[in-house]
């Protein structure tokens, strides 16, 4: 797999090599909204809740899918790095008209910074995330869903 060479570069700058380009122990939390296709199409949202040390954050959702007439709803929890993309790898539960494990590989490009008022302390920032999630649901045989969306998330860390 071809890495460009500024992903590999994020990190010696967030260990403070050149900048401070990444949090250190800081919390977030937010909603997102997608759309998903695949083997099935349908909607899906959820709250997000992450704790970031670094370039490394441990992630906690709850999930909503709606996937070709079935609503499908649980946890997940996963483990993320952060290289100029934030890229995670999840596993849940859902339970619906039909349960099982679900498995997800997120790619997502967080940006902006100033979203929120002084009045929301501790949380001193905001930002977008636009996002890719490839899905595998280990449902009725097995279900790959490709959604896309957008997380916005607040966070106790100054961007």
């Amino acid at each position: 797999m071809f890495i460009p060479l500024w992903l590999l570069l994020a990190p010696a700058g967030a260990a403070g090599w050149g900048g401070d380009l990444s949090p250190a122990h800081d919390f977030g939390i937010g909603p997102y909204f997608a759309y998903g296709y695949g083997s099935c199409h349908g909607g899906a949202a959820g709250l997000d809740v992450s704790y970031t040390w670094s370039v490394l954050s441990a992630a906690a959702e709850l999930r909503y899918l709606h996937h070709g007439g079935d609503d499908l709803a649980g946890p997940a929890a996963g483990l993320c790095v952060y290289l100029l993309v934030n890229v995670c790898f999840e596993a849940g539960y859902l339970w619906g008209s039909e349960r099982g494990p679900v498995y997800d590989l997120f790619f997502g490009v967080p940006f902006g910074d100033d979203l929120l008022p002084d009045s929301l302390l501790p949380f001193r920032s905001g930002y977008l995330e636009p996002y890719y999630r490839l899905n595998y649901l280990d449902i009725g045989g097995g279900l790959t869903l490709h959604e896309f969306g957008l997380l916005v998330k607040i966070t106790t860390w100054t961007i």
